[in-house]
């Protein structure tokens, strides 16, 4: 559990810092080597032209240092022993000289502090409650450098991936991606740990263009807004597109062109499936539209009606009778759509009667217009 929740916090802090006791051993190091041979997958995909690292800041915290002989407590003493603890040695095995060799490759700044021992009374009693009083002098005094040493305004940084800085929403994806790989009981392959961070990578990129392409087309077509000519809209839509592209492509991204255009696809299909419900909400704000059920049973009742008494006054009783028929069938289809609408039941009901007005509509009445 201890080296999942390391990995965890390697891989997703911006600054990770090694709590250690006394001093850095080679088995602290070799904690280390899973994220180094990650480090050096990710890096072999890094372009020449790109300064950025696999990973940002590592702080080994040397607690209990009992060596101030050699070298003086806090940041600038760290800094000396760290130095000399990640010096290369010709003598030193071939394993050994790699991960120091990675450690530095992969973290943009490595840095040390060494804490002195905070006294008897806070590490064998337990009634101490954490007051500075019972704490020693010494480690009191570099307890005030350490915490602007890590949380000063200028030491902690926002999270960076492929040298993209991350915001909040974008953090998840990774958190996701990371959890999923990290249930197993062994720690993943580098190999494993890459795909993940390629996938959460071109996942954050492409939520970003999602929100950036409803974010524009909310602009002329958002629930605020009246209704847009269909070649308006389109040509909305297109620009929208262009942009969430560009939106998707300007991200620096992981995992190959093959990977991204697997995201570029789903891109692609989610502004097409949101175009179709833009149209919906767009089409629910033509008030014609909306009136022509209305209205077309208004017209074939008037027309109805017209014919009743126009074939009754030449005694044509029978085709008089279809008209009245009519009539009282669009009367009774009129009243039954108002009542729907207003009381908000039977959707399914009201659907089918603005399919049939929409059929009469388009067949019917509109090359009446045409050849009128």
């Amino acid at each position: 559990d201890s080296a999942t929740i390391f990995a965890l916090s390697t891989m997703l802090s911006s600054v990770q810092i090694y709590n250690i006791s006394q001093q850095i051993r080679e088995d602290d190091l070799q904690h280390l080597h899973l994220f180094t041979d990650y480090g050096r997958l990710v890096m072999q995909g890094i372009e020449e032209s790109d300064e950025y690292k696999p990973f940002q800041r590592l702080e080994f915290l040397i607690r209990d240092w009992a060596f101030e002989y050699e070298y003086d407590l806090g940041a600038d003493g760290g800094k000396r022993y760290l130095e000399k603890t990640l010096a290369v040695d010709e003598n030193q095995h071939t394993e050994l000289q790699e991960v120091r060799h990675h450690i530095r490759n992969c973290f943009e700044e490595v840095g040390c502090f060494l804490l002195p021992y905070p006294g008897r009374t806070v590490a064998s009693k337990p009634t101490f409650t954490g007051k500075l009083q019972d704490m020693e002098g010494d480690f009191v005094t570099n307890l005030s450098s350490l915490i602007p040493y890590y949380l000063g305004e200028d030491r902690l940084v926002s999270k960076k991936i492929h040298g993209q800085e991350l915001k909040g929403k974008d953090l998840l994806h990774y958190f996701k991606a990371y959890v999923k790989i990290y249930q197993e009981e062994t720690l993943p392959e580098p190999m494993t740990m890459l795909r993940a961070t390629a996938e959460a990578n071109n996942l954050s990129a492409l939520a970003s263009a999602q929100e950036l392409y409803t974010e524009k087309m909310d602009e002329k077509v958002g629930g605020d807004h009246g209704y847009l000519n269909e070649t308006d809209l389109l040509s909305h839509h297109a620009e929208c597109c262009e942009a969430a592209e560009k939106e998707f492509n300007s991200t620096k991204k992981m995992g190959g062109p093959e990977l991204s255009k697997t995201f570029m696809d789903k891109l692609d299909k989610f502004m097409e499936d949101q175009l179709q419900q833009y149209i919906k909400i767009n089409e629910s704000k033509n008030i014609f539209k909306a009136a022509r059920t209305p209205i077309t049973l208004f017209i074939c009742l008037f027309a109805a009606y017209v014919a009743h008494a126009f074939l009754a006054a030449l005694y044509l009783g029978p085709l008089a009778l279809l008209a009245n028929i009519v009539f009282w069938v669009s009367m009774a289809t009129l009243a039954a759509w108002i009542g729907i609408k207003y009381r908000g039941d039977k959707p399914e009901i009201a659907e089918k009667i603005d399919e049939i007005a929409e059929i009469i509509w388009e067949q019917g009445l509109t090359p009446l217009y045409v050849v009128a």
